[in-house]
């Protein structure tokens, strides 16, 4: 860990927390690529207990994205229609499904109101 310097590139949800000044704030760097494989792993956890135990293979693929959500506000208007799905404390899932292909499906998964993972499983 080391002191948050300003300027430091920080995933949408991670970085400083505001109302705290950024000399008393801890920086632990986290390389994407573990988030992306922790994120592939909760999102196939949702979809097999939200899409009738259903394991996703090929040619279907989970793709997972960081985003910040006032870039995806077109994309988010997509949940709309799709309730969120409290799947434990603090972790809040929105699931919604293509007409074309009920095996087509994104998400949105939310994390103590502060990770957000956007992932898709479609055909590759």
């Amino acid at each position: 860990m080391r002191r948050y310097t300003s300027g430091t590139a920080t995933f949408p949800g991670f970085g400083p927390h505001p109302g705290f000044p950024a000399y008393v704030q801890l920086e632990i760097r986290i390389p994407e690529k573990l988030l992306k494989e922790v994120a592939n792993k909760i999102v196939r956890g949702c979809e097999y207990v939200l899409g009738e135990e259903r394991v996703v293979e090929p040619p279907y693929a989970v793709k997972v994205y960081f985003a910040d959500p006032k870039k995806v506000r077109d994309v988010l208007r997509l949940f709309d229609r799709f309730g969120p799905v409290q799947l434990g404390p603090g972790f809040q899932v929105r699931r919604a499904i293509a007409r074309e292909d009920p095996k087509s499906v994104i998400y949105k998964i939310d994390v103590w109101d502060t990770w957000t993972i956007y992932a898709s499983i479609m055909p590759k």
